[in-house]
């Protein structure tokens, strides 16, 4: 039984698991340039960062899919890859709320996008290696 991807040792990119990714930062960038924001629900004090870790750890598992190939089996390089990718466009992220009105840029959300998207990678990671480790236990 296959319960998680495991990224393939051919050096490619997957280009539909990149077109999700692009598809799905489209609608971040949207959602960001809507003025004075803010996450939907009932307020919470840890409510904006948890928002930002999901809406970036999403993120990290689309890239997962489509840039582990370049760098599986090492887990260093393919965590590297894509957690270093998605904080990235965390930052850039933040950087252009910061033209919006009634938005600004946070360190504090940038610490949240890059913690979810390497939260997520890591979860990636491991789940793949135990898909791997059971697959060739077969």
């Amino acid at each position: 039984m296959r319960s998680f991807y495991v990224p393939g040792a051919n050096g490619r990119v997957d280009g539909r698991w990149l077109a999700a990714a692009f598809v799905y930062l489209a609608v971040v960038f949207f959602v960001s340039s809507r003025p004075y924001l803010t996450p939907p629900g009932p307020e919470f004090a840890l409510k904006d960062n948890i928002a930002h870790a999901t809406e970036y750890g999403l993120f990290a598992v689309l890239l997962f899919r489509a840039l582990g190939p370049l760098a599986w089996p090492d887990v260093v390089m393919t965590f590297l890859l894509v957690a270093v990718v998605a904080a990235s466009v965390g930052s850039a992220d933040e950087m252009f709320q910061s033209m919006i009105p009634g938005r600004h840029r946070d360190i504090g959300d940038w610490v949240s996008d890059s913690a979810g998207a390497a939260t997520a990678t890591a979860a990636c990671i491991v789940l793949a290696r135990r898909a791997r480790t059971g697959e060739s236990s077969r």
